[in-house]
Order: C-alpha cells, then structure tokens, then sequence
C-alpha cells in the first residue's frame, strides 16, 4: 500500500490543476456549444439567432452541429457578425455547411474577411440561397417589412448608413423620412457590426439592437476578473448585453477560436434574440 505523503499531495494538486484545466480549455470547453436566451420586449414578435467568429479551419461534423442547434429553435432569421475563415482554402466547405439554416441568413464581415481576401460575391451568393443577404455597409428590409437589418463593416462611416436606411424605406414603404424624424414605429431596427465599439461612434442614432462580435469574450475568462485578453475595438464590450446611447448592444462570444485553440470560462456561443 502506497502511503500518500504531504510532498506528494502537494505535486499531484501543483502539477494535477493546470493539467486538468488545459484539458478542459482545450478539448471539452472548446466546442461544448451553449444556447443563450436574450428577451427584449414583452410582446416579442421576432426571434432570431445570432453566431459570429466561426473562425472555420475544417470541422465539418462541429459546424454541422452549429447549424443544427440553431435550426432546432426555429428562429425567423439568423445573424452573422463576421470572421467566417482565416483562410480561403477552408470557404467553400463553411459556406456550403451554413447553407443548410432552414432560415434566411443576414451578415456582415469582419476582419478576417479582409485579411485573407475571401470573395464576397461568393459569401453574398449563398446568403442569399438561404432568403437573407450579405451586408457590407448595406440595409436591407426583410421580405415581410417588419425588420430593417443594416450592416457596418467599419469601413463606411455610421451617418452614410443612415442616409441609405432612410433611403431604402422611403423606396419599401412609401413613407417620406425627414432627417431627423425617427423611423416609423412597428419596424425593428438592427444594427450587425463585427466590432463592438462601434456603439461609441454611432452618434445621434438609435436601434432597437446593435449585434456584434470581434471579442471571443477573451477566450479566457477568470471568475471575478473576466477577460484575460481581448482584441482592439472592443471599447470595454467583450461579452453579453450592454446598453449605449445608440440602443442595446449584444456580443457573442463567437463559436471558434482565433490564435490558440483553447476557452475556459467562455464556451463557444448561440444566442437567441425574441425582439
């Protein structure tokens, strides 16, 4: 019989707790998916979902899971707030897996996008199979006319956009807008920018939900403390609901992982929105 000395105990707790959280970060938490539950209005009328930073490298089976969770709540819609891939050999395979939404898909890019040069025409193609659209710095009215979706990418400046929101119901619904007349009641205005700090620069303008990604909630989280690291433009928003003077902002902490391939304390994320 082996006798358990104090010096063992005190290398199995040393050695034993890093492992078992490295372990944990990297291969359990990494793709174990949660499903969030935001409520807005009491008499909600749309539910939708919102993904962002697949960060996709070729798992087919952990995608597919993705789609599969959000298909089963039966959303109305669903938004994307940027990061697809980091590389375009892996394009083909995460678009053909997000064809399968059994909802129409509206998105924005973010800045892996850019980076690694991915084909827009491409990604608005199969957006648009589903019902919904590709949105760089674009509005567009759902086929019902009960939601005016508008996407930033941080290139055009906020009051462009406004103009072209303005514009575009002015063309749908017949109405005349002033400038600064609010937007016609019983239409849902949504915002899908990739960065969160977007809310600071979105001056004089009002939405009933900014949605936005970029953070990946730090990856790393510590109770108490929060976020080890995050990326620039995040402004303080890293993850879950905030209020800004633009309206309620919501940020995913996103489904892969950018860098090192490890969450803890952040588990990959869906969020269903009834608005």
């Amino acid at each position: 019989m082996k006798i358990v000395t104090r010096r063992n105990f005190m290398r199995t707790v040393v050695y034993g707790i890093p492992s078992a959280c490295l372990v944990e970060a990297g291969f359990i938490e990494r793709k174990w998916l949660r499903l969030s539950y935001l409520r807005l209005e009491d008499n909600a009328r749309l539910r939708l979902v919102h993904f962002t930073d697949l960060h996709y490298k070729g798992d087919k089976k952990y995608l597919s899971r993705v789609i599969q969770r959000m298909n089963d709540v039966s959303p109305d819609f669903a938004c994307f707030t940027g990061d697809i891939v980091e590389n375009t050999r892996h394009l083909s395979d995460a678009l053909d897996v997000l064809s399968g939404l059994h909802c129409p898909l509206y998105g924005v890019p973010g800045n892996h996008e850019y980076w690694s040069h991915a084909p827009f025409a491409e990604i608005e193609a199969c957006f648009k199979a589903t019902g919904g659209d590709w949105l760089p710095d674009r509005a567009v009215l759902t086929r019902d006319k009960t939601c005016l979706i508008e996407g930033l990418s941080g290139v055009t400046r906020p009051a462009q956009m406004e103009n072209q929101a303005r514009l575009l119901l002015e063309q749908d619904t017949e109405n005349e807008l002033e400038e600064n007349r609010e937007f016609p009641k019983g239409i849902e205005r949504i915002l899908l920018t990739h960065y969160p700090a977007t809310a600071n620069r979105l001056v004089k303008m009002k939405y009933d939900l900014i949605l936005a990604g970029h953070s990946h909630g730090g990856q790393v989280r510590l109770p108490f403390w929060g976020a080890l690291l995050v990326p620039g433009d995040v402004d303080g928003y890293d993850a879950g609901l905030y209020d800004t003077p633009a309206g309620p902002l919501y940020v995913n902490v996103g489904i892969g992982t950018w860098h090192i391939p490890v969450r803890f304390f952040c588990r990959p994320e869906i969020t269903v929105i009834e608005i």
